[in-house]
């Protein structure tokens, strides 16, 4: 049976550069991800980098350093690859770009998505 959140993250890796993405609630629940592999536990941490409590999280074996915070966003880095976190109205959407992606296209790319999903 197919994921009826596929097409969404389709959007999140149609982003120049963008070499994973996924959809994940609140509460932690993956809705899809592709190229990642993050826990429940990991996207707990994220909450609490939008809450200031951190300012790091893992999405499955990667780090990522919060660069960035506002209310709606986290702008993070891992290696020197950019990533960004938007929220929705119900989900987290995450968009990791490679080495060569640039910061300000993976960052508008996931803002786009997050706000087709309001």
């Amino acid at each position: 049976m197919a994921n009826a959140w596929k097409p969404w993250n389709d959007h999140v890796m149609a982003i120049k550069g963008v070499v994973g993405g996924g959809l994940y609630t609140f509460g932690g629940a993956v809705c899809y991800q592709d190229g990642l592999n993050a826990s429940a536990g990991d996207i707990a941490d994220v909450t609490k980098c939008f809450a200031g409590s951190k300012h790091s999280f893992k999405l499955g074996d990667t780090k990522f350093m919060v660069v960035n915070v506002n209310k709606d966003f986290l702008q993070v880095r891992a290696a020197g690859s950019p990533a960004s976190v938007y929220k929705s109205a119900t989900m987290y959407v995450v968009a990791v770009g490679g080495g060569d992606a640039q910061s300000a296209v993976v960052s508008n790319g996931c803002f786009k998505v997050s706000e087709l999903l309001k």
